[in-house]
């Protein structure tokens, strides 16, 4: 009886989690905060596309049709991806605001949904295991703060990153390499920053996912310059340039790994005055930027000449390449590590194939996720102003835990990771 009743609580369990994250995200819809955040960006760049105004595309300031801008921040995004923002730009900014985040959470579900799909046990297991990986699946999922964030920005295009990766796992690991192509074209578009990981996997994919990557980029770059012209596209290309070592005024809103290193020689008050790190300290953060790439690439040439099943190759491909992307910019926001929950569902799938660090890393990952969560770190700023320099590496260093572990628990341990992608628990 005993045995029968643990799934039966683990499944109940599962479900308030579910019911958990579907009330959260009506209520965070519905209080549609952070307009003037990033969602005023995405708004002015589909009003800018729908009149024509695409010249004006990386100028915030810039008025449209006549009238001033929502917000004034930077569009980050390829020019060609404005116009997928079009249809937003002709409604009025609530409205516009209601729809974008209910897309964004719908992209959400969806991934969330294929991603439980493609790593739940099979029919065989115990109905035990089955009620364990549900349980832990939409428990992390709820507790991990980053699928939150974007409805406090009010919405983000991180929640369609999201399910483009997940679908372009699938799909690579099926032999899918037109189909994979194509959605990591769609990423690098919507999110350049995960440009690194796109060259990466294609370094060392098979030949019919380089021959489609070509394709279809060189497609997608003549059609941006045919429909924006060639300025807007060198207004982008500066714009990348000169944001690629941008730091943050505000550091703990940096998720990276490494956000603990640059308050370790900047105060807060030289923070309000717009201090730069010295040349020496973005010395050292490069370095071990590039050292963390370095070894992802080391372990992808290694990858690429071992035996292994073509599929769990490819699975593993597609995971150093995101953490090559994310390891590789000096700024990670918090809503950027969604991503992050496609190696952690892998985790929770296949726990006990892996070492017990790997899963004390993992536990510690989601545990820690709540600070990336802007009203929860808001709350503990606010406690502990006036913020020290102490503070600021305090704040950092909780910041970059997610990302740490998460990057440890796969770096350090690639040959757990490779064979748990060998023997996949549903494909």
């Amino acid at each position: 009886m005993t045995v029968a009743i643990f799934p039966a609580l683990l499944r109940a369990f599962g479900c308030l989690c579910m019911m958990a994250i579907l009330g959260a995200t009506i209520y965070a819809i519905l209080d549609h905060r952070g307009l003037g955040l990033d969602f005023a960006n995405f708004y002015d760049a589909g009003r800018k596309a729908w009149h024509g105004e695409l010249n004006t595309l990386y100028d915030p300031m810039a008025s449209i049709d006549g009238q001033p801008p929502f917000g004034n921040m930077l569009f980050f995004s390829a020019p060609v991806s404005s116009y997928l923002f079009a249809p937003f730009g002709i409604l009025e900014p609530i409205p516009a605001a209601l729809s974008f985040m209910t897309l964004g959470a719908v992209c959400m579900f969806c991934g969330l949904g294929l991603l439980y799909y493609r790593n739940r046990p099979p029919h065989w297991e115990t109905p035990y295991k089955k009620a364990e990986f549900f349980a832990l699946f939409f428990a992390a999922a709820m507790m991990f703060q980053p699928f939150w964030t974007v409805f406090q920005v009010g919405g983000q295009t991180t929640p369609a990153v999201f399910l483009m990766f997940v679908l372009a796992l699938i799909a690579f690991e099926r032999d899918r390499f037109g189909l994979t192509a194509l959605l990591y074209t769609a990423i690098v578009l919507i999110k350049p920053v995960f440009a690194p990981g796109a060259c990466l996997l294609f370094l060392f994919a098979p030949w019919p996912f380089r021959f489609w990557s070509l394709a279809i980029g060189l497609t997608a770059i003549c059609f941006s310059v045919l429909v924006a012209g060639w300025q807007v596209n060198l207004d982008f290309l500066n714009l990348m340039r000169e944001r690629a070592g941008a730091i943050l005024g505000i550091p703990y809103f940096n998720s990276h790994m490494f956000a603990w290193i640059e308050p370790m020689a900047i105060t807060p008050s030289e923070y309000n005055v717009g201090a730069l790190p010295s040349e020496r300290l973005q010395l050292v953060s490069l370095l071990l930027r590039f050292a963390i790439v370095g070894w992802i690439v080391a372990l992808m040439w290694r990858l690429s000449r071992i035996e292994a099943a073509p599929h769990a190759q490819r699975g593993m491909a597609i995971l150093l390449s995101v953490l090559a992307a994310l390891a590789f910019s000096p700024v990670v926001w918090s809503h950027y590590l969604m991503i992050f929950f496609i190696p952690l569902a892998h985790f929770l799938a296949r726990h006990d194939r892996f070492p017990r660090t790997v899963v004390a890393l993992v536990a510690l990952a989601i545990l820690a996720a709540p600070l990336q969560n802007f009203l929860i770190l808001k709350q503990v700023v606010e406690a502990l102003m006036p913020l020290s320099q102490g503070d600021l590496i305090f704040l950092t260093s909780a910041k970059s835990i997610v990302m740490l572990a998460l990057m440890a628990a796969i770096l350090f341990w690639p040959s757990a990771a490779l064979e748990s992608f060998r023997t996949p628990v549903r494909r």
